[in-house]
Order: C-alpha cells, then sequence, then structure tokens
C-alpha cells in the first residue's frame, strides 16, 4: 500500500487480532468423504430397519384382519348352514349358540412388535415410545434427527 501511496491502511483493511484468528480456528471443519459415506450408510440402515419393522408389524396386522375375515365367514355360512338343515329337516337348531361359539371372546389387539435394543439406537429412540411410521414413502420417519448440515 505504501507504493500505492495510501497512508491511512487501516481504512482499507481490519487488522487481524487474536480474537479472530481463534473464531477462524473455531469454525467447523467440512466432514471428509469418508466421514459422509459412514452417515449415509447410517441413514439408509435406519430407514432400512424402520421400514422393515413397519412391514413386519402391517403383515401381522394384515394376517389378523384377515383371520377375522375368516371367522366371520366361517359363523356366516354356520348359521346358513343351520337355516338350511331347519328347512330341510324341520329340525330346530339354535343359531345363537353356533355364533356364541364363533365370536371370539377377547377383542384385544395384540401389540406391535418390539424393538430391538441395537434397531433402537440406530433409529435414535433408544427407551422411548416408538411412534408410527409414517404413511408415504418419501416422508422423513418422526423420531430420526435429519441428515446434512
Amino acid at each position: 500500500m505504501a507504493i500505492a501511496n495510501v497512508k491511512n491502511v487501516g481504512r482499507y483493511y481490519r487488522e487481524i487480532t487474536p480474537e479472530i484468528v481463534q473464531k477462524i480456528a473455531s469454525t467447523p471443519k467440512e466432514p471428509d468423504a469418508a466421514t459422509l459415506l459412514a452417515q449415509s450408510a447410517m441413514e439408509k440402515n435406519r430407514v432400512q430397519m424402520a421400514t422393515a419393522i413397519s412391514k413386519s408389524n402391517f403383515e401381522d396386522r394384515k394376517l389378523r384382519v384377515d383371520d377375522d375375515y375368516r371367522r366371520d365367514e366361517m359363523m356366516v355360512r354356520g348359521v346358513l348352514d343351520a337355516l338350511k338343515i331347519e328347512a330341510q329337516f324341520a329340525v330346530d337348531v339354535d343359531e345363537g349358540a353356533i355364533e356364541a361359539e364363533n365370536t371370539p371372546t377377547a377383542t384385544q389387539e395384540p401389540t406391535p412388535l418390539p424393538v430391538p435394543e441395537y434397531a433402537q439406537q440406530l433409529m435414535g429412540i433408544a427407551n422411548g415410545p416408538r411412534e408410527p411410521a409414517p404413511e408415504i414413502a418419501g416422508e422423513q420417519q418422526v423420531g430420526s434427527p435429519p441428515v446434512g448440515p
């Protein structure tokens, strides 16, 4: 600047103080490629685990619904067969007893499959209540931290 005949250098440039140097040194560094790859692999595994658990719970629910449907269908067939027997043979059949035998006594819905501890740690919900999986495949799992800066 002296060559350009500028006497007041502070007017154009700030003085670098130790605080500024410390602030520059404390800024977070860009993650390297290996760290980014590991983070993406962890997130992929987390999504696969959540998807597998969600599919398992869905299949369990589907099997229970199919079982209920078949049981109801068998009950209706039994009642219809009883009515057919009554009509053909003039025998009194107790439809209420048939219905009572085929009606389940406990209608409590079983709990979803438990999440193993290692999966809870991967999914970031260790010892916490399970939250339902998202309905849309493009949505992010509730309770999982966002990926990226």
